[in-house]
């Protein structure tokens, strides 16, 4: 699965800080609260299968903790 855009020059400042994904578990319950505004994933784009598994991986808790991880500077867990 391809990572999530991050935001270019301009999106940069709609982007949450870092301090947001250091929090203990509130990104999780952010993003999980409605994943598909938070990476807004494009079928048309990304081709339909590779739309569907992007979705189902964005609802997987495990998935969503890891990303909050890599966005808070966080080393992944091996």
């Amino acid at each position: 699965m391809d990572l999530p855009q991050l935001p270019g020059p301009r999106g940069a400042r709609a982007a949450p800080p870092a301090r947001f994904f250091a929090q203990p578990d509130i990104p999780e319950r952010v993003i999980s609260a409605d994943p598909d505004s938070w990476y807004h994933g494009d079928p048309q784009s990304m081709g339909q299968e590779n739309y569907e598994e992007w979705r189902t991986a964005t609802r997987n808790p495990h998935v969503v903790r890891s990303l909050a991880d890599l966005f808070a500077g966080r080393p992944a867990d091996n």
